[in-house]
């Protein structure tokens, strides 16, 4: 057993058992009339020790008849207060006398108590403070927390704890939010009474809500407390498809060695740098895409006026799936020109400073190339790259996208990065063997 004193006097970080309500008993005098509403502390107390703010040190029971009331209680570690005296019944000052054991684990040996105190005019709380032999004590003590409906309590659940619907001060939280379980699309609420209500109130409309089990269908709470499917699918970042049981996710396209629609065309000469600053105006990628397989001018579409172009970054997640690090929307039409072999982009897109591509066919095996650098804060990197690519053998796909379906990718391995100071980060990747080609 743990003592009181002891928890008081400096064993706080011990492992302290919680206190068991005592029985009370007291002896009694005949309550002459009054002109003024006598103080009455009759009931169940939790009681603070204030003296070394120890919440709940003690639970007392008190017993009043007349001017003459007792007190017994049982505190933490098993200690005890026990006294006996009386009270001016308009004041409410009080006097205590009898033993304690506070001085070590119970049994000990029994100390004299005296304590004087003052019971409130509501008869709801005391204060009193003392000796338990030489050692000071003093205490708080509420009728607030033990579990009755006492006068003036608006609720009592046995605790003085807010956020549960009844407050610290006995209050009824009316209104509040609470955590009784409801159907979608419900609320359950605090009434006055300090209870969590189920279904008091209907979620408000166009709050998400979940109709099946299928994550890419957008349903949403009618605002009277039914959840309703509507006819718009969930929508998706950058680079990112709908997956029905795990919702958005980062979709790397296949690839393949040959340009085909849907899947990306892999070149044998390929590498990219990324640079991740702390200032995001300044984030920057470039983007090589050489020795590529045949491609004719028309895979490119025409983005001088309808073809719109996305570039999109993904890293190896720790789950073995990919995760996105980053992309780019490039539209059609301003910015682009026809180039010898295709076209080419010059100019500034929303939110990504400048950025420059070359789009190069060529019929011949190997000779098809792209070449792309963007900079600024919509290429959307993390804040750390690196972390987003674990592992001894760090991976990465980087893709151009066409609106048209084609598509040319590069998957390669971090070659180097390095951090300065947490305000940039480099990292430069390459793939030594492509199209059966190594170097």
């Amino acid at each position: 057993m743990v003592s009181l004193v002891h928890l008081i006097g400096g064993a706080m970080g011990s492992r302290v058992r919680r206190y068991t309500v005592a029985a009370v008993m007291l002896s009694a005098s005949v309550l002459g009339s009054s002109a003024f509403a006598a103080v009455d502390l009759s009931g169940d107390y939790r009681v603070d020790e204030t003296l070394f703010t120890i919440p709940d040190a003690c639970t007392a029971n008190v017993v009043q008849v007349g001017t003459s009331l007792t007190l017994i209680a049982t505190c933490i570690g098993g200690n005890y207060l026990s006294g006996s005296g009386s009270i001016d019944l308009t004041s409410g000052a009080f006097t205590l006398s009898g033993t304690c054991d506070v001085l070590g684990p119970p049994p000990g040996v029994p100390r004299p108590l005296d304590l004087t105190g003052t019971g409130a005019q509501d008869s709801l709380t005391f204060t009193m403070s003392g000796t338990c032999g030489t050692v000071p004590i003093s205490f708080f003590g509420t009728k607030c927390g033990n579990g009755n409906l006492d006068p003036v309590e608006e609720c009592d659940d046995g605790n003085r704890e807010d956020g549960d619907c009844c407050s610290s001060t006995c209050g009824s939280e009316t209104g509040t939010v609470c955590d009784a379980p409801t159907p979608e699309c419900t609320l359950a609420l605090c009434d006055a009474a300090g209870v969590c209500v189920a279904q008091a109130a209907d979620t408000a409309a166009g709050t998400p809500c979940s109709l099946d089990a299928d994550a890419c269908t957008l349903d949403v709470c009618d605002g009277s407390g039914t959840c309703e499917a509507t006819a718009n699918a969930v929508t998706c970042g950058l680079c990112e498809e709908c997956d029905s049981q795990l919702g958005c996710v980062a979709a790397p396209s296949d690839t393949s060695l040959h340009a085909e629609p849907g899947i990306c065309a892999m070149a044998a000469k390929e590498d990219a740098k990324l640079v991740n600053r702390g200032d995001d105006d300044k984030d920057r990628v470039t983007w090589k895409w050489n020795k590529g397989a045949a491609v004719s001018a028309a895979h490119f579409g025409n983005p001088t006026l309808s073809t719109d172009y996305t570039l999109c970054i993904f890293g190896a997640g720790f789950s073995g799936g990919f995760e996105t690090i980053g992309g780019l929307e490039i539209p059609a039409g301003s910015g682009w020109t026809p180039a010898p072999g295709g076209f080419r982009f010059n100019g500034a897109v929303p939110g990504a400073g400048k950025v420059k591509i070359q789009l190069r066919a060529s019929p011949e095996h190997g000779k098809s190339r792209i070449k792309l650098s963007a900079t600024g804060s919509g290429l959307g990197y993390p804040p750390s790259i690196d972390d987003h690519l674990p592992g001894a053998t760090r991976v990465g796909q980087v893709e151009l996208r066409a609106a048209n379906g084609m598509c040319w990718a590069s998957e390669m391995r971090v070659t180097r990065s390095s951090k300065s100071d947490g305000t940039e980060e480099n990292l430069k990747m390459k793939d030594p063997c492509k199209l059966g080609t190594c170097r």
